[in-house]
């Protein structure tokens, strides 16, 4: 099962940490797997062409699936807030269908 778990303070954005792999299939054609994964980029690279590269730092270890997301500059973070709140959106809408696969979080 995937976890992501989303870290805000005061209602702001903290981090994302994504761990593990779904089990929905096999690695290369597991569906469950790569919608979360174009989600998650789609999103960073969404904040990196706003942001920049030195407004957050990441974290990848594919062979372990795990991806680690924290923003450090806060002067884009009501743009930065609404990424994250649709990447959310995203994230829940396929645990819904793959509850077994999909664990979406939200710690404030």
């Amino acid at each position: 099962m995937t976890k992501a778990i989303f870290k805000f303070s005061n209602n702001l954005f903290q981090s994302l940490e994504v761990s593990g792999h779904s089990g929905y299939q096999t690695s290369g054609s597991d569906i469950v797997c790569s919608a979360i994964s174009t989600a998650v980029f789609t999103s960073i690279n969404l904040i990196d062409k706003k942001c920049g590269d030195e407004s957050y730092h990441l974290t990848q270890k594919e062979d372990q699936g795990y991806l680690f997301f924290e923003m450090i500059n806060m002067s884009e973070i009501e743009f930065v807030n609404l990424v994250i709140n649709n990447l959310i959106d995203m994230l829940s809408d396929i645990e819904k269908d793959y509850k077994n696969f999909l664990q979406v979080k939200i710690r404030k």
